[in-house]
């Protein structure tokens, strides 16, 4: 007897889900290569990164209400002066899968500066994601008046 495509199309999809629920998530790593290294990038957590920054800015797409429903991740290399801590040059790894992310993306970034003398070069995925929510947002506690 030959199983129904249903069926087949039942237990795929209940071995998917037993597989996504076994597999472990990875936090997003960044390779970092510092001022005077040899030559080899170092793994670090985007924490681990942003405390190297003495300024970040988030890529400005939000007005945009096509590009707001787009989602992708993209992995960035940033090259940086190490004695201003400007960054000097971005290369795109791999790109979100949308060309207007991929801008909004290098134009933030270029913005980026580190701590001067810490690092040469980093590379890390920069993530868009689509969040809808609807209604009002009034959170009770900006709702509360103040002592």
């Amino acid at each position: 007897m030959i199983p129904s495509r249903r069926i087949i199309a039942t237990l795929l999809g209940l071995a998917w889900i037993v597989v996504a629920a076994q597999a472990k998530t990875v936090p997003p790593v960044a390779l970092v290569w510092k001022k005077g290294s040899d030559g080899q990038g170092e793994k670090i957590s985007l924490r681990e990164l942003v405390q190297f920054t003495t300024r970040t800015s988030k890529p400005s797409y939000q007005n945009d209400e096509r590009l707001r429903k787009f989602t992708g991740t993209g992995i960035f290399d940033l090259r940086i002066d190490a004695s201003t801590g400007e960054t000097t040059g971005i290369r795109i790894f791999k790109g979100t899968g949308h060309y207007e992310l991929d801008v909004a993306a290098v134009k933030a970034l270029i913005r980026w500066r580190f701590k001067p003398g810490t690092l040469v070069r980093a590379v890390f995925p920069v993530r868009f994601v689509h969040v809808e929510i609807r209604g009002p947002i009034t959170p009770q506690y900006l709702l509360r008046p103040g002592p």
